[in-house]
């Protein structure tokens, strides 16, 4: 039966009618929330002016970050944006390391380089912004 999950509940004890009040049901979960070491990024776009974009910095939102005080905090701080090849599989997924370098406007946004540039299709990508190195 391979598959196939049994719907079967065992009773409490052997000679009382087998109703679903006197059943046992075990639920497994977690009483404490996960515990995530990075906050959560979109890249937004390059830098850029009104012509000419510059690949080298780019532009990130930080979910939760609306303000350059807020940002501020996480100038420094590493980046990672994970990724999938369709052609390796075994591998397991790839990752470019950046650096936040300084805040980007009013909002929030935040400039960032990577070791390699980040490609074009990220566009919109989730990435990983580290909670280290801290200054805590």
């Amino acid at each position: 039966m391979l598959g196939k999950q049994s719907t079967e509940r065992t009773p409490i004890d052997q000679n009382s009618p087998s109703d679903d009040k006197q059943t046992i049901v075990k639920i497994a979960m977690s009483s404490e929330k996960s515990h995530r070491l990075y906050v959560k990024a979109r890249h937004v776009s390059y830098q850029r002016g009104k012509r000419n974009t510059n690949p080298n910095v780019s532009l990130l939102a930080l979910e939760g970050v609306d303000s350059t005080q807020d940002a501020q905090w996480y100038l420094g701080k590493r980046v990672a944006y994970v990724y999938r090849v369709a052609s390796s599989k075994e591998e397991g997924p790839r990752v470019i390391w950046g650096k936040i370098r300084r805040t980007h406007g009013n909002s929030g946004v935040v400039r960032a380089s990577f070791q390699n540039n980040l490609p074009p299709k990220s566009f919109g990508a989730s990435l990983r912004v580290m909670m280290y190195p801290s200054s805590i």
